[in-house]
């Protein structure tokens, strides 16, 4: 094992996490809407970060002087895990330096900070954070930077890596295990370029809704946070309602906002790839591909299920998230509206964004199954989105309905595709592999968490609430979608866990987004065997 040429990729790592920490120290001026009265303390715990990630990324580097440049399979496979790994950890200095408090008068542990910067990067949009809109309680300069590890994480640090650098023929590799594979084929050229292409088309559509939001009246800092959130399909907000903030504003068009929202949850979902054919005039390819219309597909027919059911259970409101608090007297939605609402959900689920505009958690148990199911797929490979992916779920079927037809048919020979993709056996038994590991992975979170997480807070549910809880947070940690159902629900946060279950759920949201392999190859002490 190379472990100097590690280090190098570490060292660079920390300096990456640095420069991404500086992006938040303008936001505590008062020209930018800061009181240093409260910043002060978000200005220093980011400069302390700051000069413990430089000191870091210095000695790693120094340490590496002498690396072996050549970068084997291993090398490769423990280097974005580590990275990972790294950066969590970095990520949650800012938040133990300045002294923010999970709660009124309750400093964040290292645990809570640990969470809150693993769902940050790996895009999850879980907290434990109970008030975000108190500067007492968290300056804006961490806020911010708790939306730039959305950014960060969303297209994924070793992606941004490889378009600043390149790293030659190392960046074949990083690319494959960061992105999946998605769309690196051919020289190591093609794969700085496909990097290339990644990044600009994020940061291009970023920009767009910053603006869009702006242009609808929303102040530049609430629309940059949600820009990175909604493209890295997140959802950390700057307000405790998430979204549903907008609709208690009298002076915005809550509605509108929420459609721009909704388009863009949805392009942060889809594969990039097939944006980059778009904005080139390749129309063909991005109507005929399977992955997206099977995408499609279920965003359509799930958020129709999900509109007539919730129409004939009442249960959708006037008011969204902020209903009991100001409109107790709240009517029924009008049918557009509920559409709108209906389609926001799920669209905010299956891109595991995780948005919220209502307490949906205590809609009818047709959508919640259906929230559960959209969870779990996720969306397309080569987007920001997590879950199992939507072509992973589409290999998988078209490998049972081949060995469905064999039983009945055992002489006759089909071809595996994908669209235009021939599947080789190998692909096949690896996306049936993972999909079946990413269940046994759920449950066994599922078990762990029942097992170290005290009764206490289902006193009035009892235990199949606590299940379905405990289940539903789960399969959410694991396809870094956010929210959870009941006590972990909507309106609610994961502060209320024990330490060790936030360690837990940690875990599960780091393994998730690097593909279940990764995180537990780097356990195994014979990986680091010769």
């Amino acid at each position: 094992m190379n472990f100097r040429l590690i280090f190098r990729f570490l060292g660079i790592v920390a300096f990456f996490m640095a420069g991404g920490m500086l992006l938040a120290l303008p936001w505590g001026h008062e020209r930018l809407g800061g009181d240093w009265v409260f910043e002060r303390a978000g200005v220093i715990g980011l400069l302390l970060s700051i000069l413990v990630s430089v000191a870091v990324g210095t000695t790693f580097l120094l340490f590496s002087r002498k690396a072996d440049p050549i970068m084997l399979h291993k090398e490769s496979l423990a280097i974005v895990p580590l990275s990972w790994l790294l950066a969590i950890l970095l990520a949650a200095l800012p938040y133990l330096f300045s002294g923010t408090q999970r709660a009124p008068g309750v400093d964040m542990s290292i645990c809570d900070a640990v969470f809150e910067s693993a769902s940050g990067l790996t895009t999850t949009g879980a907290t434990i954070l109970t008030d975000l809109e108190t500067p007492e309680l968290l300056p804006r300069t961490i806020l911010f930077w708790r939306a730039t590890t959305h950014f960060m994480g969303g297209l994924g640090i070793m992606v941004f890596l490889v378009t600043i650098l390149g790293y030659g023929t190392s960046g074949k590799k990083i690319m494959l295990l960061e992105t999946g594979g998605a769309g690196t084929t051919g020289t190591w050229s093609h794969y700085r370029q496909f990097a290339v292409v990644m990044a600009s088309i994020y940061m291009a559509l970023i920009a767009l809704m910053s603006i869009t939001l702006y242009g609808l009246g929303i102040s530049m800092f609430d629309a940059i946070c949600h820009a990175f959130s909604t493209l890295a399909t997140g959802g950390f907000s700057t307000y405790n309602a998430s979204i549903g903030h907008f609709a208690a504003e009298t002076d915005l068009n809550a509605s509108v906002i929420e459609l721009v929202v909704i388009f863009f949850m949805f392009l942060g979902g889809t594969n990039f790839v097939l944006l980059y054919y778009l904005i080139i005039g390749k129309t063909k390819e991005v109507a005929k591909d399977t992955e997206l219309r099977t995408y499609l597909a279920i965003l359509v027919g799930v958020t129709l299920v999900v509109f007539f059911s919730g129409m004939i259970f009442h249960d959708f409101d006037a008011y969204g998230t902020t209903d009991s608090l100001l409109h107790p007297k709240s009517k029924l939605l009008l049918p557009w509206d509920a559409f709108r609402q209906s389609l926001f959900q799920v669209v905010s689920i299956m891109t595991t964004t995780g948005f919220v505009t209502d307490e949906f958690e205590k809609w009818n148990g047709i959508s919640l199954l259906l929230f559960l199911a959209v969870g779990f797929i996720g969306g397309c490979i080569g987007g920001t989105a997590g879950g199992a992916k939507v072509g992973r779920i589409v290999v998988s079927f078209k490998a049972f309905r081949l060995e469905l037809e064999k039983v009945y048919r055992p002489n006759v020979v089909r071809a595996k595709q994908l669209g235009s993709v021939t599947l080789d056996d190998s692909t096949l038994y690896g996306v049936v592999a993972y999909l079946f590991f990413l269940v046994v992975t759920v449950v066994l979170v599922t078990l762990a968490v029942l097992i170290l997480e005290p009764p206490t807070l289902w006193t009035a549910g009892g235990e199949p609430a606590r299940l379905l809880d405990l289940f539903s947070s789960s399969l959410s940690m694991v396809n870094n979608v956010g929210p959870g159902f009941g006590v972990l629900g909507a309106r609610q946060n994961y502060g209320c866990l024990a330490e060790i279950t936030k360690l837990v759920y940690s875990f599960g949201m780091f393994a998730g987004r690097l593909d279940l392999y990764l995180p537990l190859l780097i356990c195994s002490p014979t990986f680091w065997k010769r």
